[in-house]
């Protein structure tokens, strides 16, 4: 074992890896917080990006990894699919007295889990969102052989982890109802964070109202009914700035939302830089999550951490990871009803900005920083701090 690395970290997909999501940037964001207080990280991933492959002295100018493990995605690239992976996985563990696996049910994400299991390393699972109890349920209900990969591989793996990492009590609701009543590791509940290093941007005091929505334009999100529900009830000069990319129908239908309406202003995806620029420019950040029929909801929500970061309130759905924002002044939250979005929407027009843009900061930086939450994960996965078992 190589001592000078301490700590392995495998994912599918990780910065600057573009159109993958918050699997990947949470990811990169650990990595970056763990290098930067002199961790040494040896990190394994596939190559896909769909801005094209990437390259290893790329991937380690992003994340700063001390040894970057990189293998060639092929036929199905979503889930790292990689006759390298196995090479890749093995070096990584092999290099690391402990790993933390960022994922779950992927190819080299299963892999790494089954593989430590196999060796006894003990190594630390971030599910990711894949153990949502919505998410379960369609996956048992309409997809039998993904529901064999949980049970045959996904759970027996979970059960050997030293710890199982998530996001939110809602995450952990779901990962302990998925694995029952019988052994399992601790559960680990922690944020998301953000680099905080940036200042907030200035309120926006007057003027109309703006709201910007970040991230995949796909169901779980909700995004085309607040659409649907903004069009009714927006002023002409009022603004609604989405900002992601996504695919099949959903997407599709939310195409003709934003060509029907030029209140509407889609970007497609955009760099972090670019990202900031627009919920900047926004009087609120929205996650509108779980408010489409039979609908998955989200684990967490990064869009969500990175615009309190920047002094930007949340107008989000009740019932996810954002329940304290309202008590705290950092923003407002509706239920999945079109009456309660309406409410929500005229208090957000009404509401003191600049009070409410303090107040978003000020929860950022008691909760969401990287430095604090990469700390915390660093000792669960060294086995360093108690946890709790729900």
């Amino acid at each position: 074992m190589n001592e000078a690395i301490e700590l392995g970290v495998i994912t599918t997909h990780i910065p600057p890896a573009k159109g993958y999501g918050g699997v990947a940037v949470s990811g990169g964001n650990l990595v970056r917080a763990w290098v930067a207080a002199g961790r040494r990280i040896a990190l394994c991933s596939s190559d896909e990006s769909l801005g094209g492959r990437l390259t290893r002295d790329e991937v380690a100018a992003a994340c700063g990894a001390t040894h970057v493990h990189l293998y060639r995605a092929q036929v199905f690239p979503r889930w790292g699919f990689g006759a390298g992976a196995p090479r890749a996985v093995w070096k990584t563990i092999a290099a690391a007295p402990a790993v933390y696996v960022n994922g779950i049910a992927t190819w080299p994400a299963t892999l790494g889990a089954l593989l430590c299991a196999w060796l006894g390393r003990p190594f630390t699972v971030a599910v990711r969102g894949g153990l949502m109890a919505e998410h379960v349920d369609h996956i048992r209900r309409t997809k039998p052989h993904k529901w064999l990969f949980y049970r045959w591989l996904t759970m027996p793996s979970l059960r050997r982890a030293r710890a199982i990492h998530c996001t939110s009590e809602l995450e952990r609701d779901g990962v302990a109802a998925f694995l029952g009543d019988g052994r399992r590791p601790p559960l680990a509940v922690i944020a998301n964070g953000v680099e905080l290093a940036l200042s907030p941007a200035p309120p926006r005091a007057s003027g109309p109202l703006t709201i910007c929505y970040a991230g995949r334009i796909s169901r779980e999100k909700g995004i085309n009914r607040l659409l649907r529900i903004w069009r009714g009830w927006r002023r002409d000069d009022e603004r609604m700035i989405v900002a992601g990319s996504g695919e099949g129908r959903y997407f599709g239908e939310f195409q003709i939302l934003a060509r029907s309406d030029p209140t509407i202003d889609f970007r497609g995806y955009v760099e972090p830089a670019e990202l900031r620029g627009l919920m900047a420019s926004s009087d609120f950040v929205t996650l509108p999550s779980g408010i489409e029929v039979n609908d998955v909801r989200e684990n967490f929500g990064n869009a969500v951490a990175e615009g309190l970061a920047l002094g930007r309130p949340a107008l989000v759905t009740r019932g996810l990871a954002w329940d304290a924002l309202e008590p705290a002044g950092a923003g407002i939250l509706f239920a999945p009803t079109d009456d309660d979005i309406l409410r929500a929407l005229n208090r957000a027009r009404a509401v003191d900005r600049a009070a409410c843009a303090a107040a978003a900061r000020r929860y950022a930086e008691r909760h969401l920083s990287i430095a604090v939450t990469a700390e915390a994960l660093w000792r669960v996965c060294h086995g360093l701090k108690g946890m709790d078992r729900p």
